[in-house]
């Protein structure tokens, strides 16, 4: 047994180790035929169980070269052949510098040459030709296989330029390029710098409709908002939600500011401002006993038949919400007159400035003892100003009456104009 536990042992049937024929010497042993023949066997069987130079026989076992290099070793040249630094280096195995296919049907012949195609096979290429179309790949005559991008889609025209170096996996099916495409994505901008962009058939265009040239927008066609909501216009801002223009129902639109309606166009064109200032005030009950002798009456239209901005007292006095022009109207009944009063007057009186209405005495006998006069006057208002209305009867003994009725025979109006 000339190899025992990866050690060579020298034996002649009866005798082993460096010593034998010594041994045998001194054991008076003379030489024997069958010694020398055994021993010779015993040489020639450690012989042909060791590896031969030249490659004339194959190891029978795994090889442990005891953490020692393989040096001065050959590029492997079939599937079965140890792979050397230099061709993992250059990717010798897997890269075929030369297609010799036409576009779109690449062809090359890598060598070693692969026998079978594999899932997860990494393959690198030159390609020869520019892509026009879906591609295919045939490597070592094992069959076109289909190149595809991202993942399921085939080549178009211009993803391979030629003299690309291009790089595919085998996914058990077709062949998936992982290496750049050389074609600038269909989904890249179109149109010009100001044109805003649009999805069409999966590629970006530009749109002359609708353009922005970093100052202001132009939209050429109908640009569509929905209903939106009084506390949350369709049409707002950022920083103020609640103001803006919305739709409360079919053909009409409206306007909200702090989420409350300001104004209104309904279907037949009608505006209304249901915020806007106006007042309606007059006297429902007489007020008797109006001496001629020039006392200032005030609360004289202490009865509201409308306050839409909530800015008449109920008593006498407005206070202007909003600097602007409002528009002052008085209608006056006095009763009970005799040809001794001389003259009436209406003070409007503001804090900016006022205006007064004087009424000469027209008295006779057909008027029946009754009085009329009315004025309107536009009166400048700055916000927070207020404006009072009061009656006034001159000269005279006799008492006279301000007329009170449903009739508004006493009123005062009181409108924001502008």
């Amino acid at each position: 047994m000339p190899w025992s536990g990866g050690t060579f042992t020298r034996t002649n049937g009866v005798h082993t180790g460096s010593t034998l024929w010594v041994q045998d010497r001194d054991a008076g042993t003379k030489i024997l035929a069958t010694r020398h023949d055994t021993h010779d066997q015993d040489l020639a069987d450690g012989i042909n169980d060791t590896l031969e130079k030249s490659g004339s026989n194959a190891a029978t076992g795994n090889l442990d070269i005891g953490s020692n290099r393989l040096t001065l070793v050959a590029d492997g040249t079939a599937k079965t052949d140890a792979a050397t630094v230099n061709q993992i280096q250059s990717n010798g195995p897997a890269f075929q510098a030369t297609d010799t296919g036409t576009a779109n049907a690449y062809v090359i012949a890598l060598s070693p040459a692969i026998t079978a195609y594999a899932a997860g096979q990494r393959i690198t290429f030159k390609a020869a030709a520019a892509s026009t179309t879906a591609s295919t790949l045939n490597v070592n005559t094992l069959g076109t296989k289909a190149i595809k991008k991202q993942n399921d889609q085939d080549i178009a025209s211009g993803d391979i330029e030629s003299g690309s170096i291009v790089t595919v996996v085998y996914d058990g099916t077709s062949f998936q390029m992982t290496s750049q495409l050389a074609s600038t994505p269909t989904t890249s901008p179109g149109g010009s710098d100001t044109q805003v962009q649009y999805n069409s058939s999966s590629a970006f265009a530009g749109s002359a409709n609708f353009t922005f040239d970093g100052t202001s927008a132009t939209v050429a066609n109908p640009l569509y908002l929905p209903d939106g909501a009084v506390s949350a216009p369709a049409l707002s801002n950022t920083g103020d939600t609640d103001t803006g223009i919305y739709f409360p129902a079919a053909n009409s639109i409206a306007v909200a500011t702090q989420g409350v309606q300001r104004m209104l166009f309904d279907a037949n064109g009608h505006m209304t401002m249901p915020t806007q200032p106006c007042v309606l005030a007059n006297n429902a009950a007489t007020i008797d006993n109006v001496t001629g002798d020039g006392t200032v009456y005030t609360g004289i239209y202490g009865t509201e038949i409308k306050d839409q901005n909530a800015d008449w007292d109920g008593v006498s006095t407005f206070t202007a919400p909003v600097t602007g022009t409002y528009l002052v109207t008085v209608l006056a009944q006095w009763n009970g007159i005799t040809s001794a009063e001389t003259k009436a007057n209406h003070q409007i009186v503001a804090s900016n400035r006022s205006a007064y209405f004087i009424y000469a005495n027209p008295y006779s006998s057909s008027l029946s003892g009754s009085w009329r006069g009315n004025g309107a006057v536009f009166m400048d208002m700055d916000a927070s100003d207020t404006l009072t209305v009061t009656g006034q009867v001159s000269n005279g003994t006799k008492v006279v009456d301000f007329d009170g009725s449903a009739a508004l025979a006493n009123t005062v109006s009181i409108v924001l104009f502008s």
